[in-house]
């Protein structure tokens, strides 16, 4: 999943990429956020095409937990991430 989603940010954001992950409260986080437009109006990742983010979806599905996106909260471009419990 994170080699995926920060090939993702490479190809499709700019500036640095920074990756996080989180434990605590019972969950799993993990963060990938680009400093590129951001995601294009309307984004859904359940109706994405591209075979890498199915490829996320399924393998956070099957640790029971699943996969968002949203604006980076430090500014330009996006962020994705992935919560599945402990």
């Amino acid at each position: 999943m994170i080699n995926e989603l920060v090939t993702n940010a490479a190809k499709h954001g700019n500036g640095p990429i920074s990756v996080r992950y989180k434990i605590g409260d019972g969950i799993y986080e993990l963060f990938v956020c680009d400093q590129g437009e951001g995601l294009p109006t309307g984004f859904s990742i359940e109706k994405t095409t591209g075979l890498g983010m199915k490829v996320i979806n399924t393998l956070a599905k099957q640790l029971g937990g699943h996969v968002t996106a949203q604006a980076n909260p430090a500014g330009r471009g996006a962020c994705f991430k992935v919560i599945y419990p402990l």
